[in-house]
């Protein structure tokens, strides 16, 4: 989520495959709200908190050994270029990340509603996230 909205759906089918490892799937979901969010945070200073190891390792140190890693890397460079923020990267802990870890698991608007409220949480706006973020844009 980032401000007053967030995004939730379900993974293209694709993407649901168990094969795939979580460490993908999570890095997707950064680089989808990149490409969703990326003009609102031209020319500011965006941090970027995750509780996957491997994606915040990967977003730091920008040397991964895995192949799907160095794909989803170069994306998420060439988002931050053509959009023009500047990204920094936390790792948290699963508790502290209830929250995205709540709607990435719950796609219903009043369900997430309903647990922010519950909570003391904030409400948000749910904007959209089509078939096509979930595309790799650039020519590699």
């Amino acid at each position: 989520y980032y401000d007053d909205e967030y995004w939730s759906r379900p993974f293209p089918r694709w993407l649901q495959d168990p094969q795939i490892f979580i460490h993908l799937k999570e890095f997707w979901v950064v680089l989808v709200s990149a490409w969703i969010w990326g003009d609102k945070w031209r020319g500011k200073l965006v941090y970027i908190f995750s509780d996957n190891d491997a994606v915040v390792d990967t977003l730091v140190r920008e040397k991964p050994k895995d192949t799907k890693m160095q794909e989803l890397l170069r994306e998420f460079l060439y988002v931050v270029c053509v959009k023009g923020f500047t990204p920094t990267f936390r790792k948290i802990g699963t508790k502290t990340n209830h929250e995205a870890d709540y709607i990435s698991r719950v796609h219903n608007h009043d369900d997430i509603q309903a647990y922010a409220a519950k909570n003391l949480l904030p409400l948000r706006k749910r904007v959209e996230a089509p078939d096509h973020l979930f595309e790799l844009h650039s020519n590699w």
